[in-house]
């Protein structure tokens, strides 16, 4: 199902945060986000920005996580009338001020258009990330098919 509507509980601040040590670039899009750590804990976090390679979380409380753990992480972009989520599976990079930096390594396979789409189309400058995958096809993660 790709979206044609993603309005809902997630906004964007029009502005694109890139820098030369990033293969990405960031944009500064806040959502609900769900964040279940290999133990299996579930901790309800803001999304701080997003590229296609990663997320900055922000936690409002401590979250028993340590570096290079795996972890699967929600993008809730609607709850109402139905659910439309976006999920990964993702390796924690850094945690640090009730902030935890995600690699993903994972988009399941239903959800890879919508977030291809949500990048590309609340992005200021869609050219900027078209070129971004045009030269890492497939953003160096794996899609993963629901049982």
């Amino acid at each position: 199902m790709l979206m044609t509507d993603i309005t809902g509980s997630w906004s964007i601040k029009h502005a694109c945060m890139s820098d030369n040590l990033r293969k990405y670039t960031r944009l500064p899009i806040h959502v609900t986000t769900e964040l279940r750590t290999s133990n299996g804990s579930l901790h309800k976090c803001i999304s701080n920005n997003i590229s296609f390679g990663g997320a900055l979380l922000d936690v409002p409380q401590d979250v028993n996580i340590g570096s290079d753990d795996t972890c699967e992480v929600a993008l809730i972009l609607q709850e109402q009338p139905e659910r439309v989520e976006i999920k990964f599976k993702c390796k924690a990079i850094h945690m640090e001020d009730h902030q935890i930096g995600l690699q993903f390594i994972g988009v399941y396979a239903n959800n890879y258009k919508d977030f291809v789409y949500m990048m590309v189309n609340e992005s200021e400058n869609p050219d900027v990330l078209l070129d971004e995958m045009s030269k890492n096809p497939g953003y160096e993660i794996s899609t993963i098919k629901e049982n």
